[in-house]
């Protein structure tokens, strides 16, 4: 409906125009320059009035790409002309118009008001465009202040995010999140966690890259999701916030600190988070569909849930001059949290009665990580668009988990004593050229090295009377070491015509693979080369809509986990393992999207077709004469994804603000060896939310979110659904906002289904986990700011497969 009346409204001013442009009348034109930048300002409102009425325009336009605007066939007399755009002064200019007018440059200062206590700017739209991304500017959404990251990311274009927090970019979750540019160890080693715990009071905007150029690494099938933070203030400002929710029982405090003083600029910010006594259950029940030893497996699943998540960043640079910063951060993050689970196993048996047994779980970890990088940027007196830059990034983290299970069984008890250790190390050097040309002409490029080593010592002791002592089982004991090296370099070029700016670019990336699986006595040793090429072209339709058609490929790196061949047999009925010889899958896009910018609406229409020739897929076996089902994954697949997509952001009236993401795929994958197990079928997600501004001081918002992916070789996934309702309110001079909010009211707890399903075998799969929840969520500002100050910096390591699958 909303693209048949945009239709309506071109096909009614284009029929206006003509008929206008039959009579010889006056015209009106000029250009808009930022006078800070020197740059033409691009999508500017520009209000004409007939004398000095200006209660409503007699006509309006927006300046094209170069500043430009005009208004044609004007009746001679005297007019008002108003120029505004977001973050600027508004200014305002009488005209007499007798003919031809050229008004030539019209310059417009930024705007930037200082209260005490708080820095107020002119608003953005709450989405913005850029070349290759898409920015949500969380600032001005009000409810961010008293929300969880995975609460903005409901609202964010591209996003969705399930009722198990699952976290999906355009469709996918095979995706890279960044802080400021740059990867930390936090949401490098559990994304899922991190987020949960990750307050959007720290953040300042989303930038979303659904397919991003030959900079940036090649893995990350979905994109990159890059989270900017609120920093590099003059002066000082901070929060304190704190989160709480009943159901899951999830509560987060953090704080928050800037400071700018002379060319030392420091922020930092730091939270806790978790959960306590989080109940959940799950059911899970295996039917054989041909004859073999037992009919039916079921295992019910009683759990009790502690996790305590913690995290901090700090970041101090100083400007040497104008033309050189340096810049050195460092990050903290950490947790521990237990599994109590109690377990009841049935089995039934064609031929002989069924049996049970019982089982108590419990599971406790520890982890802890860090990572520290520096930057150096220098750029060029000549041309302040040339840039050099030179990064180094190290990351390390610890991992320990036990496992202590007692099994009850009808015959002999069995008692395991698992403990684990883990740690991986990554260092990363990059360098990075920009050399900007005459006639809008840049060319990017760049080098980087990766390097990631792993260690893992897994060991299970098991012992069958509680009075004797553990012995070592060596089949179930692991030891493996594991190193990865990336060397990459890239090229980008990108020119610009009268109304498109074309990017062309490749990158290569050497890998080296060494593995050491000791106690499967396995060695890998691979070495291979990709190359991703990458082309996109942005068109200025007009003012309003853009046309962006992007070719390129992305791949996926098998990391440990999926090569390590370690036969995992805790539970003797259901094994899963690794296979070492898993190279890159590499997955090709291309994607033509439509957008539309006016004013503070945004909307987006794209389509993107996804080929693969080189699936990992995993995949399960199931053996009727033992009941065993074992898990691992192989190159078996070439797939097909045809996805559309369509993004509505707008406000409704002053007071009302809309939003919507959705999109629709379907999939075909194809299993070379097994044709059996090739599926196809449709997938959708749609959220959708509003805000409604009841007074300056209170405003009230609810978002609603469902989904299903697509069927995928055996297996069928569960419907997803999320929604909530909030009351957010001023306080004590706007210092403190305080939210009230209830989440999926109506359901106490949901039940999310998976099915795995051949020929042979039916696994269901049912966990059930508490959704309704009151939350009460604070935030109180202080300091006092002057202006802002923005640095782009940092490494970013994009290339792995997601390693938070479920954690």
């Amino acid at each position: 409906m909303r693209t048949n009346n945009l239709l309506a409204l071109l096909l009614f001013c284009l029929s206006t125009a003509i008929a206008e442009g039959q009579q010889s009348k006056g015209r009106v034109s000029g250009t808009l320059l930022d006078i800070a930048e020197k740059k033409a300002i691009s999508l500017a409102t520009v209000n004409l009035y007939k004398g000095n009425q200006v209660a409503q325009p007699y006509k309006s336009t927006y300046t094209d790409a170069k500043g430009k605007f005009n208004f044609a066939a004007i009746d001679t007399g005297k007019y008002t002309i108003i120029f505004s755009h977001t973050g600027f002064t508004e200014k305002k200019r009488p005209v007499a118009v007798k003919g031809i007018l050229e008004l030539g440059t019209i310059e417009l200062s930024r705007t930037a008001i200082t209260l005490k206590g708080v820095n107020v700017l002119a608003q953005k739209p709450l989405v913005e465009q850029d070349e290759d991304k898409i920015i949500f500017n969380v600032e001005n959404d009000p409810d961010s202040k008293t929300s969880t990251t995975l609460d903005i990311f409901r609202k964010t274009p591209y996003l969705s995010v399930d009722g198990e927090d699952n976290v999906q970019l355009n469709g996918q979750s095979n995706f890279k999140v960044l802080l400021n540019g740059r990867e930390t160890s936090m949401f490098a080693r559990n994304v899922k966690e991190a987020l949960r715990a990750f307050p959007g009071t720290l953040i300042s905007k989303i930038e979303i890259m659904t397919t991003p150029p030959a900079k940036y690494d090649a893995e990350g099938v979905g994109g990159i999701i890059n989270i900017i933070t609120k920093k590099k203030v003059k002066g000082y400002n901070g929060s304190l916030s704190t989160f709480n929710r009943t159901g899951d029982k999830v509560n987060n405090y953090n704080i928050n600190f800037n400071m700018k003083t002379g060319k030392v600029g420091l922020a930092f910010f730091a939270f806790v988070g978790g959960y306590k006594n989080l109940k959940t259950r799950s059911f899970v029940e295996t039917q054989s569909l041909t004859p073999g030893l037992f009919t039916k497996r079921e295992v019910y699943d009683d759990r009790s849930n502690d996790n305590f998540f913690k995290g901090g960043n700090m970041e101090l640079s100083f400007e040497l001059d104008s033309l050189n910063t340096i810049s050195t951060y460092g990050n903290l993050n950490g947790g521990n949290g237990s599994t109590i689970t109690n377990r009841t196993m049935t089995t039934e048996f064609s031929s002989s009665p069924p049996s049970s047994s019982f089982q108590d779980v419990d599971n406790s970890y520890l982890n802890s990580g860090y990572s520290v990088g520096a930057d150096y940027i220098k750029k060029f007196r000549k041309n302040k668009n040339r840039e050099f830059s030179i990064r180094f990034y190290r990351e390390s983290g610890k991992n320990r988990s036990t496992d202590d299970s007692r099994q009850d069984n009808p015959g002999t008890d069995r008692f395991l004593l698992n403990k684990s250790k883990s740690i991986d190390k990554q260092w990363t050097a990059q360098s990075d050229l920009v050399l900007p040309f005459p006639k809008n002409r840049k060319l990017e490029s760049g080098m980087k090295f990766i390097v990631r080593n792993a260690s893992s010592d897994f060991q299970s002791a098991v012992r069958y009377d509680p009075l004797l002592d553990y012995t070592i089982d060596p089949r179930n004991s692991d030891y493996f070491s594991y190193t990865q090296k990336v060397f990459s370099a890239y090229s980008t070029y990108s020119f610009r015509t009268k109304k498109t700016t074309f990017r062309s670019g490749g990158r290569l990336e050497f890998t080296a693979v060494d593995g050491d699986f000791v106690s499967s006595k396995t060695t890998v040793r691979q070495r291979y080369v990709n190359v991703v090429p990458f082309f996109q072209s942005v068109t200025k339709l007009n003012p309003v809509y853009t046309l962006v058609f992007t070719y390129t490929q992305r791949l996926r790196r098998p990391y440990i986990w999926n090569l390590n061949p370690f036969v995992n047999n805790t539970d003797s009925l259901d094994l899963w393992y690794g296979n070492p010889k898993l190279g890159p899958e590499t997955v090709h896009f291309f994607t033509p999207e439509l957008r539309y910018q006016k004013g503070s609406t945004f909307a987006s229409l794209g389509f993107r077709v996804g080929y693969t020739n080189n699936y990992i897929v995993g995949y399960s076996t199931f053996d009727p004469s033992t009941g065993v089902t074992k898990r691992t994954s192989d190159h078996l697949g070439r797939g097909f994804e045809y996805r559309f997509n369509a993004n509505l952001n707008t406000p409704l009236g002053k007071k009302l603000n809309i939003y919507a993401n959705s999109s629709v795929n379907y999939d075909r994958n194809r299993v070379k060896s097994r044709p059996e197990l090739s599926s196809d079928g449709v997938g959708a997600s749609f959220n959708t939310g509003f805000t409604y501004k009841i007074n300056p001081k209170i405003t009230w918002a609810g978002n609603f979110n469902i989904n299903r992916d697509a069927p995928f070789i055996q297996y069928r996934y569960p419907l997803n659904i999320w929604y909530v309702t909030m009351l957010n309110f001023k306080l004590f001079k706007d210092k403190v906002n305080l939210s009230v909010r209830g989440a999926n009211l109506f359901n106490r707890d949901l039940d999310y289904r998976l099915v795995i399903e051949d020929q042979y075998f039916k696994t269901t799969r049912v966990t059930t986990r508490p959704v309704r929840g009151l939350v009460i969520a604070i935030n109180w500002n202080f300091g006092k700011l002057k202006e802002n100050v923005s640095k782009k910096k940092g490494v970013s390591n994009d290339d792995l497969i997601n390693k938070s699958d479920d954690n």
